[in-house]
């Protein structure tokens, strides 16, 4: 035996295509390429001497006309030869030629799938926006419950996906559907925290729907998220005395003149108050 040669084959060449002839049969074209890239790396064949080569040889002969009868690797092949049955070529001996080609073959791959993906993307797009505008239009024109079954569509399929809960929940809002609207405010208030204008929506939908409890519960959210405003505080406390609950009316009309000292809706509710 010559300096260097091993007589085993290291087990991760043998596992590798193993690997590939697994992702072969459930379809996974890309990581069945991966994994024969990978057992070449590590089989030298100049190294290794004895039964394990030629049975490596022959599981690599094997798993190479798998890789050609692929059908998305069939198609990468027809399209860059004119053979009708075009095939990865491998002869024991050859390893680095077949090295050499897999790469390409999984570029092409990868491409093909960023492109479906695209496609797919793209697809998706125009029918968010599709829905959408025909939801908006629906509401524009008068005709509420198509509109609503449209967005409600809109958020099932995209809710996912930043801002889109909110647009369905400001539009219900602005088209005076409030008691629609609320359902998606809320998953807009629970997903996107920072966005301001969801808070205003809620209360003064919950305070109209004279859910008092839901209104105070929003309020008591604004102030701990973003802090004391006395514009804030004066709807919180105006809230109060639509509920009759002078005591915290009271409370709130003393923050909002500390904000704004000699504001005149505040003192009017300081004085409603105070009586």
């Amino acid at each position: 035996m010559s300096q260097g040669q091993i007589f085993s084959v290291p087990a991760s060449v043998t596992q590798n295509i193993a690997r590939a002839k697994a992702f072969l049969h459930k379809g996974e074209a890309i990581r069945a390429v991966e994994a024969v890239m990978a057992a070449l790396d590590l089989f030298d064949p100049k190294k290794i001497v004895g039964k394990g080569k030629y049975e490596t040889e022959i599981l690599l002969m094997e798993v190479v006309v798998d890789l050609s009868n692929s059908p998305k690797i069939a198609t990468f092949l027809k399209s860059i030869t004119k053979s009708k049955e075009p095939r990865i070529a491998y002869v024991p001996g050859q390893e680095e030629q077949l090295a050499a080609i897999l790469p390409l073959i999984l570029k092409a791959l990868k491409e093909e799938v960023e492109k479906k993906e695209q496609e797919i993307s793209g697809n998706s797009d125009e029918r968010k926006a599709s829905l959408w505008r025909k939801g908006t239009e629906m509401l524009k024109s008068g005709n509420a419950p198509r509109g609503k079954a449209l967005l409600r569509r809109l958020a099932e399929e995209y809710g996912e996906e930043p801002g889109v809960n909110f647009m369905v929940g400001e539009a219900l809002f602005q088209a005076e559907l409030g008691a629609d609207a609320v359902e998606f405010l809320e998953k807009s208030m629970a997903k996107e925290p920072g966005e301001v204008k969801v808070y205003g929506y809620l209360a003064n939908i919950y305070a109209e729907m004279r859910e008092f409890p839901k209104a105070e519960r929003i309020y008591k959210l604004v102030l701990k998220r973003f802090g004391k405003n006395y514009k804030t505080l004066i709807n919180f406390g105006n809230l109060y005395k639509a509920w009759n609950k002078r005591d915290e009316a009271y409370v709130i009309a003393q923050m909002a003149l500390r904000e704004a000292p000699g504001n005149p809706e505040a003192e009017a509710l300081y004085k409603w108050a105070d009586r």
